[in-house]
C-alpha cells in the first residue's frame, strides 16, 4: 500500500480533471532535475511586455523568499526561485499582494514577459505544489510535484483560478483572452469570485489557492450584508484559517454587528 503526502497542495473549480495532485501534464512522471522545467510550459507570443493599447505597464514582483522547499533535496535548483508573496503593480501604482494560501505552495519566479493581458484586468502566476509519497510505514519512498498557473483578476487581486497541465500552455491574445496552445477553451470566467455564501451553501471549496481565507476577503469583502455570513463561516470551521487569521476575521465581522 503506498500513500500520498502532500505537503503542499493546490486544489480549485478549474483544475484538470486528471488531476492527481502530484503529476505534471501529460502524466509524466519527472525527476528531481526536472523541477525547473514546470514553469518553461507557458509559452508567450511577441506582444510588447506588458504593454497594451492604452501604453499600460504590468509587472510583478516576488516577495519572501520561500524556506520550506530547503527542506527538498530535490527542489535544490529551484529553491532560490520560490517566494511567499507576489506584489502587483500598474502603471507604476502598487495595487497590493497576495499570499501563498493554506497549502503554502510557493510562488515561482520567472523571466517570462508576458503575465498580463494587454489592458491589465487578468494576470497569471505560477506556484509550485510538491510533497512525498509514503509507504504503508510511513517511509517516504518518492518525491513529487506539480505546476500550477494562478488567473488573477486586477485590481482587487481576486484569484479566479488556478490551473494545471494543458491550461498553463498558452497565451493571452490581443482581446486579453488567455488562448490555450491545444485550441481547447480557457474557460476563465472573470466575473467568477469565491464568496461567503457559497463556501456556505457547499457550492464551493474552501481549500487551495482560490478558496484560502486571504482571496476570500479580496473577492467577497467583509461588508454589512455579508458579516453575518462570515460569522457562520467562523462558528462552521468550513475554511482553513491559523487561530490569527480567525481572530483577525471575527474582530472584522464584529464591526459590522
Amino acid at each position: 500500500m503506498v500513500v500520498v503526502t502532500l505537503l503542499l497542495s493546490a486544489m480549485c473549480a478549474c483544475e484538470s480533471k486528471d488531476d492527481t495532485g502530484v503529476s505534471i501534464a501529460d502524466e509524466h512522471r519527472r525527476d528531481s532535475t526536472e523541477v525547473t522545467v514546470a514553469a518553461t510550459r507557458i509559452l508567450h507570443g511577441d506582444s510588447n511586455p506588458g504593454k497594451s493599447d492604452k501604453n499600460r505597464l504590468c509587472r510583478l514582483e516576488f516577495l519572501d523568499r520561500n524556506s520550506s522547499a530547503n527542506k527538498f533535496p530535490e527542489l535544490s535548483n529551484t529553491s532560490s526561485s520560490l517566494f511567499d508573496r507576489v506584489k502587483f503593480f500598474i502603471d507604476g501604482a502598487e495595487i497590493g499582494s497576495i499570499g501563498m494560501g493554506a497549502e503554502n505552495n510557493p510562488f515561482v519566479q520567472d523571466d517570462f514577459d508576458n503575465h498580463f493581458s494587454p489592458s491589465c484586468d487578468l494576470a497569471w502566476v505560477g506556484n509550485l505544489a510538491f510533497g512525498t509519497v509514503e509507504d504503508d510505514k510511513g517511509r517516504a519512498v518518492k518525491f513529487h510535484d506539480r505546476y500550477y498557473c494562478a488567473f488573477v483578476r486586477l485590481p482587487d487581486m481576486c484569484v479566479v483560478g488556478n490551473s494545471t497541465d494543458l491550461m498553463c500552455d498558452g497565451q493571452f491574445d490581443s482581446s486579453g483572452q488567455w488562448v490555450r496552445n491545444d485550441g481547447e477553451d480557457s474557460d476563465i470566467d472573470l466575473s467568477y469570485r469565491v464568496t461567503a455564501k457559497g463556501l456556505l451553501d457547499g457550492n464551493l471549496d474552501g481549500s487551495g489557492l482560490v478558496g484560502s481565507i486571504g482571496n476570500l476577503l479580496r473577492c467577497d469583502p467583509v461588508s454589512k450584508e455579508n458579516s453575518s455570513l462570515y460569522s457562520d463561516l467562523i462558528k462552521r470551521n468550513i475554511i482553513k484559517m491559523s487561530a490569527k487569521e480567525r481572530d483577525d476575521l471575527a474582530k472584522r465581522v464584529d464591526e459590522f454587528r
